[in-house]
């Protein structure tokens, strides 16, 4: 860094505000996504806690549980209400129970300035604020029946669900299944709940959180600078993140987006299975850091080093490995080319002081991008790397890990198996851990402790809620269809990989005749996804929970990329047992952008490229082997690639393009001077 000012913490916004955020916080500035902290899967007291009776799948189920329900899941014990216009306090807790619309059974104590009779009459109007795991919800709800103190009572919401007085929405653990109920009762029963599978006697219900209540979920330092046209250099950092840095949900009943010009999204609304019965999106807007997860989803050829077909690894159909789970930066590509040319949103932005680079009178413009959190190695030093090189293991048919250097294992050419990346990572400190990410209540087993390593296995629930533990950081570039990219160009280069989703200065529509612009990705590795990619797909869906069948995350029928990329590739080594007829290749030009995505629902799909294609180096980050052609990891498209003969002129290569000189030797002199 080179400009003024700090870097700023990613870790913990929700009870110290940064200076020039917004206070309180708003939906469009919410705060820094945090856990809410796991679920007591056995309550205090309890030998069990888990379904009790079999659950069909359906729209409106009871969940029985046994042998009761935890507490993060009920109405709080106590909550401060005011009535008249905040004229009055008194307390109110104890409920037992809740439906979609009203609170059962609550108990009105204390709140002497309360008239004693005939008590808060029938209609009255109340302000609950109801604490929760990482703040306090503000409600409004309306009395039913006058209410005297010590008297339960029914108090019905006014305008708005039972929802924001305690979680209404689970996983059921190690499932990956989504569930949300609006209500419970003292059967011990859950109600009212939107159920997407079958449910089984003692599946457990959970957060699917592994660490400590109120622990960041995205950590780490934020530091954006803008070089001007001086060639100095100005820190922009508040002003991106006053754009936001959350996105909408991607799963059930659909939120707005929070923060539609956010330029850099780090996090996103949280997914919900909410009845039809409840109003859309119960918590749109919300300002609670636990309604908030990161940016994360499944990579199938990172994850494992097999091709295993859409079965996937043997016993864990349902679960996904450590090493495929990648958390990614969104970088929307419209709002940052609107940030650059200074019109909607960002009209009093200051893209326009950026510097222009490339070879016209114009110029375009570059991004940099570097994510290393989590990457240290064993002595707590960068190194950029993924640090786990041990992806090959040829004596196994599984590709076990046998802590040996073996051919294509190499990545960095240090003549070293590198390892380090198998330790866990916390703020900056290698084999280290959040707070409360040791034994879950109850003595169950945390799959993301001090044993965590690439190879094992989390539930689909635990990956998308959770704090990344590893180095397994990664670029998502949206919205850069034709038009939205700024003009003349753009060049995006990254340390880490990167995935470039959707059609890309092109339209399926409009073909190659568009007005493209200049444009370029430099990444450790280059994936393309396409229009319908979600990320939450590749962890599996209601219809099929398996992560490893393609048929889960279909491609668009066509998908269009104009860019150049330069980007690094697998070594090739010998084929090892249990390996494809290709594995043990770089997959060769047609494979050298990615895809993880299956064939589209009709089974014909084409992947247009228009552009020019480089390798320099080997991949540091996505070094798991290339591997086909059992489903696993993706269908095979129809491949129309071309090269933009827009490139041959100088003038239109896009901003920063390498250039190289060849010197051709017409002839030689030999000098014969002594000493010579």
């Amino acid at each position: 860094s080179v400009s003024a000012g700090a870097p700023v913490s990613l870790e913990d916004w929700n009870t110290t505000l940064l200076p020039g955020y917004p206070s309180p916080f708003t939906a469009a500035n919410p705060p820094i996504a945090r856990s809410p902290g796991p679920v007591p899967d056995v309550p205090a007291g309890s030998a069990n806690a888990s379904v009790n009776a079999a659950v069909a799948a359906g729209a409106s189920q009871n969940i029985t549980m046994n042998p009761s329900i935890a507490n993060i899941f009920r109405v709080p014990a106590a909550m401060t209400v005011t009535w008249a216009a905040g004229a009055s306090v008194m307390n109110m807790g104890n409920c037992t129970g809740k439906s979609a619309t009203t609170l059962i059974g609550c108990v009105r104590t204390g709140g002497a300035a309360f008239p004693v009779a005939p008590g808060v009459p029938v209609g009255a109007t109340v302000t609950a604020v109801v604490p929760t795991t990482d703040g306090n919800r503000t409600v409004t709800a309306v009395l039913t029946a006058a209410w005297a103190a010590g008297n339960p009572i029914t108090v019905g919401v006014a305008g708005f669900p039972t929802a924001p007085f305690s979680v209404h929405t689970f996983f059921i653990k190690d499932k990956n299944i989504l569930v949300t109920c609006t209500g419970y009762n003292n059967v011990p029963q859950f109600t009212g709940c939107n159920v997407p599978n079958p449910l089984l006697v003692g599946d457990r219900v959970s957060t699917a959180a592994l660490s400590n209540a109120g622990v960041g979920t995205i950590g780490g330092f934020l530091k954006v600078e803008l070089q001007l046209a001086s060639g100095t250099w100005q820190d922009v950092t508040m002003e991106f993140l006053n754009y936001g840095i959350s996105g909408p949900n991607l799963a059930g009943r659909p939120c707005p987006d929070p923060t539609p010009n956010a330029i850099l999204r780090f996090q996103r609304l949280r997914d919900n299975n909410e009845p039809a019965a409840l109003v859309n999106c119960t918590y749109a807007g919300s300002t609670l850091s636990s309604d908030h997860w990161p940016n994360v989803f499944f990579d199938q050829r990172e994850g494992v080093v097999r091709d295993l077909g859409i079965a996937g690894p043997a016993g864990h159909a349902n679960r996904v490995t450590i090493a495929g789970v990648l958390h990614h930066v969104t970088l929307d590509v419209r709002n940052l080319s609107q940030w650059f040319d200074r019109i909607g949103a960002f009209a009093a932005g200051t893209g326009n002081l950026a510097m222009r680079e490339g070879n016209t009178a114009a110029g375009g413009y570059s991004v940099y991008f570097s994510d290393r959190r989590n990457n240290r190695n064993d002595t707590n030093l960068e190194t950029g790397e993924w640090g786990w090189e041990d992806v090959v293991n040829p004596s196994d048919a599984n590709g076990l890990f046998n802590s040996a250097l073996d051919l294509g294992e190499d990545m960095n050419v240090n003549t070293v198996l590198d390892r380090y990346g198998r330790l866990p990572n916390y703020q900056g400190v290698s084999n280290a851990l959040p707070p409360g990410a040791g034994a879950l209540p109850g003595g169950l087993a945390n799959p993301l402790d001090v044993n965590a390593r690439p190879g094992s296995f989390i539930s689909g629930g635990e990956a998308k809620v959770n704090r990344l533990l590893h180095f397994r950081r990664v670029l998502k570039l949206t919205n850069g269809t034709l038009g939205n990219i700024v003009a003349p160009g753009l060049t995006v280069a990254a340390e880490n990989p990167v995935y470039v989703r959707g059609d890309w200065n092109a339209s399926v529509a409009a073909g190659w005749t568009g007005a493209s612009v200049a444009t370029s990705v430099v990444a450790d590795a280059v994936t393309l996804l396409s229009n319908i990619w979600n990320d939450v797909n590749s962890f599996g869906t209601a219809a099929n929970l398996n992560p490893y069948d393609t048929s889960n995350r279909p491609r668009s029928s066509d998908s269009r990329y104009r860019l150049a990329i330069i980007s690094g590739k697998g070594p090739v080594f010998p084929r090892p047992t249990g390996g494809g007829a290709t594995y043990g290749t770089d997959g060769g030009a047609h494979s050298f952008l990615r895809f993880i995505e299956g064939s589209s629902a009709g089974g014909n799909n084409t992947i247009w490229y228009q552009g020019s294609m480089v390798t320099f180096y080997y991949n540091r980050q996505s070094v798991t082997p290339f591997k086909c052609c059992n489903n696993m990891v993706y269908g095979v498209p129809t491949r129309q690639y071309l090269f933009d003969t827009n490139f041959l002129n100088p003038a239109l290569l896009p901003p920063l393009t390498p250039v190289f000189r060849d010197i051709n030797a017409l002839g030689f002199t030999q000098e014969t001077r002594p000493g010579r």
